[in-house]
């Protein structure tokens, strides 16, 4: 009983939670990726996507487990963020900052 009232819950919305983490990475990693053949990191989200083989399984991935209209996509020449929220309860919010290896 504790499994189906308590744990399968909580057990659900951490793989909501790691299944944005490995998303937003994925975007961590193409906009690296699209500063390397462009200099400049890539301002909007369908950009990043298009660079990408597996943008719409990318896409599919972000809309099951963040808000699509909370996320933000902001690059210029130098640094880009990500920014969105969870679709967990809390609408957790997650902001990344890059690069990361630069400062």
């Amino acid at each position: 009983m504790g499994w189906k009232l308590y744990l399968q819950p909580l057990r659900a919305i951490a793989d909501i939670r790691f299944q944005s983490h490995e998303c937003l990475m994925r975007l961590y990693d193409l906009q690296m990726a699209y500063h390397e053949a462009n200099g400049t990191f890539a301002n909007d989200l369908d950009t990043l996507l298009a660079s990408a083989s597996d943008g719409a399984q990318l896409r599919a991935k972000l809309q099951a487990s963040v808000d699509l209209g909370t996320l933000a996509v902001i690059g210029d020449e130098n640094r880009f963020r990500l920014e969105a929220n969870v679709l967990d309860p809390q609408r957790t919010s997650v902001k990344i900052r890059g690069p990361l290896g630069e400062r």
